[in-house]
């Protein structure tokens, strides 16, 4: 595509197989925010409240007492799951955030904040079983344990000896592809370790 004085464009068809090469400087790089899915939370929020109906139409037509008790049980369980999925849609606090001065986590049992991408060692999605993984390599990893409470210093433990870092998010409810964020975030870090040689 040319642009040309007064606002003209002419559009100018590339050979086939030919790649557009891009400049990837953090002046191109838009900064990528993740949230949890909106949509998502509604949809298990409704089909929450779906059977939190059911189970006091249940309770109202059932023969027994034992019966009755566990519709009741189930109503409140359902309903108190309906409630937590749609309070969960309107929390808009960003997971992770993406930027040229590195990764903000909010996501990861050490929720560690901002790193820096002196930090990163690279971002990668792995699977674990059938659930997607985002895993932050950093260096010196044992350092972002330290601090934590005994229930979470046993997991951020565990993911160190299953995937060399701490900081794991399960990829599961969220606005955006795993593979988005992850070639975003190393665009991020090559940019900064170019600047830095």
């Amino acid at each position: 595509m040319l642009r040309l004085a007064l606002g003209v464009t002419i559009i100018v068809p590339m050979p086939v197989g030919t790649v557009r090469m891009e400049s990837k400087s953090t002046d191109t790089l838009e900064p990528l925010v993740v949230r949890r899915s909106r949509l998502r939370a509604f949809v298990t929020a409704v089909v929450a409240a779906v059977l939190a109906v059911a189970a006091v139409w249940f309770a109202f037509n059932a023969e027994t007492g034992l019966e009755r008790l566990f519709a009741v049980s189930m109503a409140i369980f359902f309903g108190f799951a309906a409630a937590l999925a749609a309070l969960s849609g309107f929390e808009r606090t960003p997971v992770i955030e993406v930027d040229e001065e590195g990764i903000v986590d909010r996501g990861s049992p050490v929720r560690v904040g901002r790193l820096r991408w002196e930090e990163v060692k690279r971002v990668e999605a792995k699977v674990v079983g059938r659930q997607p993984i985002l895993a932050i390599l950093v260096y010196r990893p044992q350092r972002f344990v330290v601090d934590l409470p005994p229930d979470r210093r046993e997991v951020a433990e565990e993911a160190i000896q299953r995937h060399g870092t701490p900081i794991v998010i399960p990829w599961s409810g969220f606005d955006r592809r795993i593979e988005d964020v992850v070639e975003r975030a190393e665009a991020f870090r090559r940019v900064y370790q170019e600047r830095r040689k």
